[in-house]
C-alpha cells in the first residue's frame, strides 16, 4: 500500500528516516530534473541531496495547505539553486543585506572574527573572485560545504554587525 506524500512527511517530523527513504524513492529523479535545469550535472546531486537534507530538517513546518509535497520539494529546489547563484556572483543572499549602513572597520572586525574556515571560503569568494567550485577544489572539499560555511559567515556577519546578538 502507498502511503500518502502527507503521512511521509509527517511520520519525517517525528524522526523516521524510513519516511524520508521513501520520500526520496518517490521524488529524488523529479527533483534532479529540476537540479539539472538549474545547475550543471556535477551539481545536481549535489542540490539533490540538499533538498531532502532540507526537508528532512523542515519537515515540522511544512503545511498541506500552502503547496503540495511535490511542489515543496521542487521549490526548495529551485531556492538552493537561486542562493548558490547569488553566492557565485559574489552577491549576499537577500536574507543577509542589512538595515542600516556599516563601516568598513566593522565589516572588518566582524570578518576577523569569523572562523577560520568562514574566512577563508569568504577571502576566495569574494577578494579572490572564485566561484564556489573553484573555493571547493583549492580547499579539496565538496561545494556544499562551501555553500553551508558562505551560509554560516553570512548569518553570523548579520547578527554581529546587523545589531542583533554578538557572537562570541
Amino acid at each position: 500500500m502507498k502511503r500518502s506524500d502527507l503521512s511521509l512527511v509527517c511520520r519525517m517530523a517525528r524522526g523516521d528516516r524510513k519516511a524520508l527513504a521513501e520520500l526520496y524513492d518517490r521524488y529524488a529523479a523529479n527533483v534532479y530534473g529540476v537540479a539539472v535545469e538549474l545547475t550543471d550535472s556535477e551539481e545536481a546531486a549535489e542540490l539533490t541531496d540538499e533538498v531532502f537534507r532540507s526537508a528532512w530538517k523542515y519537515a515540522g513546518f511544512y503545511q498541506q495547505r500552502s503547496r503540495q509535497v511535490p511542489t515543496w520539494l521542487l521549490k526548495m529546489c529551485r531556492d538552493l539553486a537561486v542562493q548558490d547563484r547569488r553566492i557565485d556572483q559574489g552577491r549576499l543572499p537577500e536574507s543577509v543585506h542589512l538595515e542600516s549602513p556599516v563601516s568598513k572597520a566593522d565589516v572588518i572586525d566582524a570578518v576577523n572574527r569569523l572562523p577560520e574556515k568562514q574566512r577563508e571560503v569568504l577571502r576566495l569568494l569574494f577578494f579572490q573572485g572564485l566561484t564556489r567550485r573553484q573555493v571547493a577544489e583549492a580547499l579539496g572539499e565538496p561545494v556544499r560545504n562551501v555553500t553551508f560555511r558562505t551560509q554560516s559567515a553570512f548569518f553570523k556577519l548579520k547578527r554581529t554587525i546587523g545589531g542583533g546578538e554578538q557572537d562570541r
